[in-house]
């Protein structure tokens, strides 16, 4: 399996068993519109089969419901109610096309006001940044492709996480496309006529869907074609009782000034929920070590080489990374940023250090709708890469998992496997903490080395074509 791969399915299996979640399916009946709508974020379930939020606080499901509420409510095959309009749905579609910056204003369901900016890519319809702010809870999130802020005022506290804090199965420049996409699969249906805008002083276009689920009224612009106004969006549940009210939206050239640029307060509580080096984990001379025995792998034509590293803490919690390689094959200089694979999403979140061990700059780019592999990982270089230059990187994984309890005290298990696809030469790197030990394993070890009171274990093997590559181990922990 090449390193984009592995990032894609991460595929741990402890105790002999498998942990999967589920997926954004073809088939997107009346039903699962429902289900969703009316469970998006239901106890039990890790992921929806249309919507993943990856962050779990009331903040960003706000913003979570004012994209899902403005794709929902406005998106929807249209049916004239008078035909007093020469409007058409395709209208709005083409100068949806043109969005860069969206802001809206309006009110929650506890009738909290809150003030939302958005960045949206012209190109593809999906947002990159965007900032939520709750005035009256003294709550503010900010979400970039780097990492994502959550700062309570009333608290002094900062959350800090990787990559961005929210991801939408609707392109939010697009999403009259998409929800007229859907609503051709589920039969759905909205009301559109002309009225009278006292506010405005100027007629405007009204879109009325009314469901089970929802319930909304949204205006649109006569001369842009676009969705300027929610009088109501009623009915959607994250969880709890939701709606929205009296949403404004306003379409602007530039965002202010770094507002997509959160400066942590003085003062405050930091908590971080990030990847770092962990130097007690993946010290620079076991990232270096690592280097070195990918480097030895003799690959040719007929073969290539992949390497697997796995870290057990000091509490028989495993973490995760592996050694991969970037090649320039233009014919220009690489100087800056660089991308090398998907992502299934940044809430796993993924550190990447050269040869030297330093760590890199990297950042997650949502580049498709939800799904395997729907963001794309870059990383900024610290030296050039040249034309038909090859370098090797490590990247290092958020998140653990315990070792297996053998049911004898003090021994644990746990299995390093991997489906490399085609004929390769495979590394497995163990690095054990100081008071833990190698009691046995499946296989013997190729090498071993004391690293900075680390032992390190390396299994190497050919693994044929459509061959998984197992090696169990029980380990020891010194009390």
């Amino acid at each position: 399996m090449n390193p984009a791969e592995n990032i894609e399915r991460l595929i741990k299996n402890f105790c002999q068993t498998k942990k999967s979640s589920a997926r954004t399916t073809a088939k997107l009946d009346e039903k699962i519109l429902d289900d969703a709508l009316t469970q998006l974020a239901g106890p039990g379930r890790e992921q929806t089969s249309l919507w993943r939020i990856l962050m779990k606080n009331r903040t960003t499901q706000l913003a979570a419901a004012v994209v899902i509420i403005t794709a929902v409510g406005l998106s929807v095959t249209l049916h004239n109610k008078f035909v007093s309009t020469a409007y058409a749905i395709e209208q709005t579609i083409d100068a949806m096309k043109n969005i860069t910056i969206m802001h809206l204003l309006g009110r929650d369901t506890q009738d909290g006001n809150f003030d939302m900016w958005v960045q949206v890519n012209p190109e593809t319809g999906l947002m990159t940044n965007f900032y939520l702010e709750q005035k009256d809870q003294g709550k503010i999130v900010v979400s970039t492709p780097k990492a994502t802020y959550t700062y309570d005022r009333n608290a002094s506290l900062v959350e800090v996480k990787d990559g961005p804090g929210l991801e939408s199965p609707f392109r939010i420049g697009r999403f009259i496309e998409d929800m007229n996409e859907l609503a051709n699969r589920i039969g759905g249906r909205v009301e559109h006529y002309e009225e009278y805008d006292s506010n405005l002083n100027k007629n405007v276009i009204v879109l009325e869907i009314t469901s089970r689920s929802v319930d909304i009224r949204a205006v649109i612009d006569p001369v842009t074609k676009l969705p300027i106004r929610f009088d109501s969006a009623i009915g959607l549940n994250l969880g709890q009782s939701f709606s929205l009210k009296d949403v404004e939206i306003f379409y602007e050239e530039q965002a202010p000034e770094g507002i997509f640029g959160f400066v942590i307060p003085d003062g405050a509580k930091v908590i971080r929920n990030t990847v770092d080096r962990r130097d007690e984990l993946l010290a620079e001379e076991i990232i270096q070590y690592a280097h070195e025995i990918d480097a030895k792998c003799p690959e040719n034509n007929d073969m290539w080489c992949n390497t697997q590293i796995r870290v057990v803490d000091d509490k028989m919690n495993v973490f995760y990374g592996s050694v991969f390689h970037i090649r320039n094959d233009s014919e220009e200089v690489w100087t800056d940023e660089v991308t090398y694979a998907n992502s299934d999403g940044p809430g796993q979140g993924i550190a990447v250090f050269d040869e030297k061990g330093n760590k890199l700059e990297t950042r997650f780019v949502q580049d498709k709708l939800p799904g395997i592999g729907d963001f794309r990982l870059y990383i900024k270089l610290n030296e050039p890469l040249l034309p038909g230059q090859s370098r090797s990187f490590v990247e290092w994984l958020n998140g653990s998992h315990p070792c297996c309890k053998t049911g004898v005290e003090n021994i644990y298990s746990f299995t390093m496997q991997n489906f490399p696809g085609k004929y390769c030469l495979e590394s497995f790197i163990l690095v054990l903490a100081p008071n833990v030990e190698l009691v046995k394993s499946t296989q013997n070890h190729t090498f071993y080395e004391n690293i900075n009171g680390h032992s390190v274990y390396v299994w190497q093997e050919y693994v044929p074509t459509d061959t998984m590559h197992k090696v169990t181990v029980e380990l020891r922990k010194r009390e």
